[in-house]
């Protein structure tokens, strides 16, 4: 089994472009898809991905869901990798709150995601490349 990914975001469109980007990549598997974090976080708890990729602009994003999901990437030493059309200061402090290890623009995930994910999934837990 490859790196497993938890593929978190609330467009169905971006989800199936994530999959389109990885479907050749043989070494990387999407193991679940959640539309939000209350989904997200049923599903990180029965998958147990290494690596969780969330939009960090969901619609059911809360303070307690968010400390729910921080909580349970420590627990499944998952890593966190945000995607967002905003890479500002304000969703990159949003990410780097939630723990997350790279912020990545959705714009250029067909060139960038496939080596990031493969980069978090050697790391070290909680550790920013």
């Amino acid at each position: 089994m490859g790196i497993s990914v938890l593929l978190v975001d609330d467009s169905e469109t971006i989800r199936k472009c994530v999959i389109n980007c990885l479907v050749e990549e043989t070494d990387i598997e999407i193991v679940g898809e959640a539309s939000g974090c209350v989904e997200a976080i049923k599903l990180m708890q029965a998958l147990k991905p290494q690596i969780v990729l969330m939009d960090m602009h969901l619609p059911d994003s809360t303070v307690t869901r968010n400390a729910q999901l921080v909580s349970l990437l420590s627990l499944h030493f998952a890593q966190l990798i945000a995607i967002s059309v905003y890479v500002d200061d304000e969703t990159t402090q949003m990410a780097c709150n939630l723990g997350a290890i790279r912020l990545l623009d959705k714009m250029n995930l067909l060139s960038e995601l496939a080596p990031a994910i493969r980069e978090v999934a050697v790391l070290p837990l909680g550790i920013a490349s």
